[in-house]
């Protein structure tokens, strides 16, 4: 690295290619190594932050090939080995945990916690998953998902919400479902005056329904 104020370089070959870039710190070997001109990044652990091409700015990768791929990205958060190490362009995201949105990402506004969740998202923004391998096929965004192994088969749609262990496990096209309980599968009840495609799927333990699609209490 040049002369730049303001770094931090620790470790072989850590900010190598620096040149007006200010406000970053690097702590590894060739962590940051291919940053130039970026500002205001964090990059820690064996190859953080090491794709040619680095100009993203205000990024946060802590572990090892964390944030490995990124490239214009910015305003990305990946904490854990591995995490978000296949996002190149994707911006304003949160990959926590091992392998957590380890996929060639462009997309925006996603939180993913727990290892190997959202491992396929490509396009999708404005997606939480959380909970191991969480989201883990899915590939479009605008999902809401909390449970060990839920939405794991639903691939190309959005706008869905499974809470539960397993929600949601079969089935590649689901939009606009609402899963409520664990190993939820397909129950299907379309809401009154809603266009048909609205459905909602609530089943498992503790999911208030008595039979497959019958209407739950209170709604």
């Amino acid at each position: 690295a040049t002369a730049v104020n303001g770094i931090v370089a620790v470790g072989y070959n850590a900010l190598a290619s620096l040149t007006t870039g200010i406000g970053n710190v690097a702590v590894g070997y060739y962590a940051g190594a291919t940053l130039t001109t970026a500002c205001g990044n964090t990059v820690i652990g064996h190859a953080a932050g090491s794709s040619a091409g680095f100009t993203g700015t205000d990024n946060t990768f802590l572990g090892c090939g964390a944030g490995l791929s990124n490239t214009s990205g910015s305003f990305n958060v990946f904490l854990g080995s591995l995490a978000g190490c296949g996002v190149s362009t994707g911006t304003c995201s949160i990959a926590i945990g091992f392998d957590a949105l380890n996929s060639t990402f462009t997309g925006t506004q996603v939180i993913a916690i727990g290892r190997h969740t959202g491992t396929a998202l490509t396009t999708g923004s404005c997606s939480t998953l959380i909970g191991h391998s969480a989201g883990c096929s899915s590939t479009t965004g605008a999902n809401t998902v909390l449970g060990w192994c839920a939405l794991t088969s639903t691939t190309t749609q959005s706008f869905n919400t499974a809470i539960g262990l397993g929600a949601i496990q079969s089935g590649t096209t689901a939009t606009s479902v609402t899963a409520v309980g664990g190993s939820c599968k397909w129950l299907r009840r379309p809401f009154a005056g809603s266009p048909s495609a609205l459905t909602t799927k609530v089943c498992g333990p503790g999911a208030r329904v008595p039979s497959c699609g019958s209407e739950p209490q209170g709604w």
